[in-house]
């Protein structure tokens, strides 16, 4: 590695440390307008300046869509705020900060049918390349960790560069199963809808009781009656 990439990582890592340091638990409020996230030599990404969400459907002709995100996550994006550009994207996610408008179905997540937090406390993403575009639309490839799974994934993102902040958002479908989490594909789609937006705080839904559809039998390693406690990091996008 040359000087010159030592002392990029060097700058990149003390962003980090000074912007993480001292950050406050996120509060369930309603989303605000979209809002550009200053641009440095690195733009610092956080749950107070975006949000990582999902949503996952039933199969059948009643798909009960059902809306979730992760609270807690840390990266930063290189850009190049002359081109308007991203030429670097890294998340980190804590998946045990899953949330839903559910508590069962949190809880329901959070087990062997799905994430297995406590095996797999943390995903992640880091970019390999950055194809830019036209009008701010880029391609972004890079590799996923999730489920104790690496997979190369490519998505669509619009960037977006404004009153000397950055705007981006990625929305792509994510194939569940290639990750490992194959179980109970026959009532939960494997294609989970993923939206990564930068200029927009996360804001989680207040949970209601239960999983919000009829009472059913629930997989013997369900523990939603008391939720684990893990540490974690995740990114993607369709």
């Amino acid at each position: 590695m040359s000087h010159k990439s030592i002392f990029n990582v060097i700058t990149i890592a003390a962003i980090l440390l000074s912007s993480f340091s001292g950050q406050q638990s996120i509060a369930q409020e309603a989303a605000v307008a979209a809002t550009p996230v200053p641009v440095q030599s690195a733009v610092i990404l956080a749950p107070t300046n975006s949000r990582i969400s999902f949503v996952g459907i039933h199969v059948g002709d009643d798909p009960k869509p059902r809306l979730g995100g992760f609270a807690d996550f840390n990266g930063y994006a290189v850009v190049d705020p002359a081109n308007g550009t991203v030429s670097s994207l890294n998340l980190d996610i804590n998946v045990d900060s899953v949330w839903t408008q559910f508590e069962k179905l949190t809880g329901h997540l959070k087990n062997e049918d799905f994430f297995e937090t406590e095996k797999f406390p943390t995903a992640k993403f880091a970019s390999t390349s950055i194809a830019a575009g036209e009008n701010g639309k880029s391609t972004i490839t890079g590799n996923l960790t999730l489920h104790g799974e690496t997979k190369e994934v490519s998505f669509p993102a619009d960037v977006k560069m404004e009153n000397g902040g950055m705007l981006l958002k990625a929305s792509f479908q994510l194939d569940r199963s290639i990750f490992g989490m194959d179980k109970m594909l026959s009532g939960v789609d494997k294609l989970v809808k993923v939206e990564i937006v930068v200029g927009e705080k996360t804001a989680p839904s207040k949970a209601e009781p239960g999983h919000g559809g009829k009472k059913k039998k629930q997989s013997s390693t369900d523990n939603s009656n008391k939720l684990q406690k893990v540490s974690l990091n995740v990114p993607n996008m369709s």
